[in-house]
């Protein structure tokens, strides 16, 4: 395996560790307990939308290169996805 598609694939493991632990079951609380809960979850939201766009933009990236047999060369993320058509050939 190339080392950019290490590096990738290091950065989406990264991640999923990133968002497990704002994952909680659901359980039976008292109302303060709920809204306490509500607050905090409300806090890290934007915090999460970041991660995640950041991971979606790698998933694109890897199965685009699949698809069309390329190597990747290890980029910043900050690059929005562009939907590719016979037409831009």
């Amino acid at each position: 395996m190339s080392s950019s598609y290490q590096k990738i694939l290091k950065k989406i493991i990264d991640t999923e560790k990133r968002l497990k632990p704002n994952k909680q079951d659901i359980s039976a609380l008292m109302d303060y307990e709920i809204n306490e809960r509500n607050a905090l979850l409300y806090q890290n939201e934007g915090q999460n939308e970041d991660i995640i766009e950041e991971y979606k933009n790698l998933k694109d990236n890897i199965s685009a290169a699949s698809m069309n047999n390329v190597h990747l060369a290890y980029q910043p993320i900050k690059v929005k996805p562009r939907r590719w058509s016979h037409q831009d050939f």
